[in-house]
């Protein structure tokens, strides 16, 4: 199992070489990250610690250079979620690879970091990403970044402190044989509904389950669909952004404003705790910290 990968580029006077922290993770939870020194023109890394081997793909779809298993014949595309076979002529280095992470603010070191590829966009008020664009989502400690990558067409970067809420749910799918087609989401109109099953079918055609997510900021709500996770685990994957939603708010760095329905946050808790993304103990002390103001009022 992989988490996000943490590098950056070395600060060599040369700029050829770049800094290497392992990903493996271990089954206990532990994450490797031994740190290997190697050329920007690597192609391959193997780690000294824990002997992993790595290499550096670029997606045949979206063309972006992922970190991949090396005796893996086939990947999934970490931006695009998309399937690609790895060849000589898919073959990337570390060099794209870094760039790729610092064109979009990825590369701090020792830092934690959760990445999400092959969401589709249906919408969301202030969304100024198109209905059907394949996009990803990237958490850090310090911001969230939703990005198009159809076609790389950049991203938006939202701090922590004005995420209000991310919520999944699901499943959501309408699948004729072993293509979806268009419609019966529930969120879209027909027209809309063909776009976003295409890029569906673009994606998998063969998965089960079709899995709804909402990011809310203060600037802008975006709506996903995806067809690559259950609502656990995208719950899992992402639950950095709940994880710090929960600090804050236990904190007091961001408090429920009063004009906020107190049902509506309850009820956005207990969604939480029933996707996994709170246990029972942190879904009883948020709730806590929920009532306490208002008990003082």
């Amino acid at each position: 199992m992989l988490s996000q990968p943490d590098a950056v580029a070395d600060s060599l006077a040369d700029g050829r070489h770049v800094s290497f922290e392992c990903p493996t993770q271990f089954p206990d939870g532990r994450i490797c990250r031994a740190v290997t020194r190697l050329p920007s023109s690597a192609e391959r890394v193997v780690c000294p610690q824990c002997s992993r081997r790595y290499s550096f793909e670029a997606c045949r779809w979206c063309v972006q250079t992922n970190l991949h298993n090396q005796f893996s014949r086939v990947f999934r595309c970490m931006w695009c979620g998309r399937e690609t076979k790895a060849s000589r002529g898919s073959r990337s280095d570390a060099g794209d690879y870094f760039e790729t992470l610092a064109h979009r603010g990825l590369d701090k070191p020792g830092s934690r970091k959760s990445l999400v590829g092959g969401l589709v966009s249906i919408g969301g008020k202030g969304n100024p990403i198109p209905y059907g664009a394949i996009c990803s989502i990237a958490v850090t400690t310090e911001f969230v970044l939703v990005w198009d990558e159809s076609g790389d067409k950049g991203g938006m970067k939202h701090p922590l402190s004005e995420v209000v809420s991310f919520e999944v749910g699901g499943p959501g799918r309408v699948k004729r044989g072993r293509q979806f087609i268009g419609g019966g989401f529930g969120v879209v109109g027909a027209a809309e509904g063909m776009l976003v099953a295409g890029a569906l079918n673009a994606i998998t055609s063969r998965a089960e389950t079709v899995t709804n997510a909402q990011l809310e900021t203060k600037a802008a709500t975006y709506k996903f669909v995806t067809n690559l996770y259950l609502p656990g685990e995208l719950s899992r994957r992402l639950a950095l952004i709940n994880e710090q939603l929960f600090d804050a708010r236990i904190s007091g760095h961001a408090p429920v404003e009063r004009h906020e329905s107190l049902v509506d946050e309850l009820e956005r808790l207990e969604r939480l705790r029933l996707s996994g993304a709170l246990s029972d103990d942190e879904f009883r002390v948020a709730k806590q910290a929920l009532l306490d103001p208002y008990r003082g009022s």
